[in-house]
């Protein structure tokens, strides 16, 4: 009775430690770091998508839901992705004068979802604003993607998606969290044209 107990526990441990290690360990698909601005940024958006959902799939397998049944792959993507929001550009045309776009910038172990009651107030406030929410790399897919990530990595994507908006805004506004703030003030004090 007491070996089939002990057999029992170090058949469960060994399971845990399996998925563990697969979360552990950096995966195939980790977050995107544009390597020059010529990338768009639907494009941009898609690719982290994409890569995002092939880090969680083995997390899912065999019908587990690891985030609780709430989440399904397809929301843990929606809420882990970088998104933009592009107001309907006829009913803006008025207001083309006043573009003004939104750079959001999220925090270490955040996620663009870190912005959602945000990104709503943008929406209602500025109707004809260009929303953007870049991912940091080592985030949204699996904590073993941040093994190899280093902070001018996250600047790269910073810059990417600040360069994202030339020539489509005469205003721009970069919001941060944590991190994200740290970010900000990076391109502002080494940025001699400035946001």
């Amino acid at each position: 009775m007491i070996k089939n107990f002990f057999s029992i526990i170090l058949i469960l441990f060994l399971i845990s430690c399996s998925d563990n290690e697969y979360r552990l360990n950096p995966s195939n698909t980790p977050a995107v770091i544009p390597a020059d601005s010529k990338m768009l940024f639907p494009e941009y958006v898609e690719i982290n998508r994409k890569n995002i959902r092939m880090a969680l799939q083995p997390l899912y397998k065999n019908g587990k839901q690891p985030f609780g049944n709430l989440y399904s792959i397809d929301t843990a993507v929606n809420m882990r992705s970088p998104y933009q929001i592009v107001p309907n550009l006829a009913q803006c045309k008025k207001n083309k004068d006043n573009t003004v776009g939104f750079l959001l910038l999220h925090g270490l172990s955040d996620s663009p979802y870190v912005f959602a009651d945000i990104k709503k107030h943008l929406i209602n406030k500025y109707p004809c604003a260009v929303i953007r929410a870049t991912l940091m790399p080592g985030h949204g897919t699996i904590p073993g993607d941040s093994l190899h990530v280093s902070y001018k990595d996250w600047i790269q994507v910073m810059e990417y998606g600040i360069q994202s908006f030339t020539g489509s805004v005469n205003k721009l506004y970069l919001v941060g969290f944590s991190t994200g703030s740290t970010l900000a003030l990076y391109h502002i004090i080494n940025d001699n044209n400035s946001v």
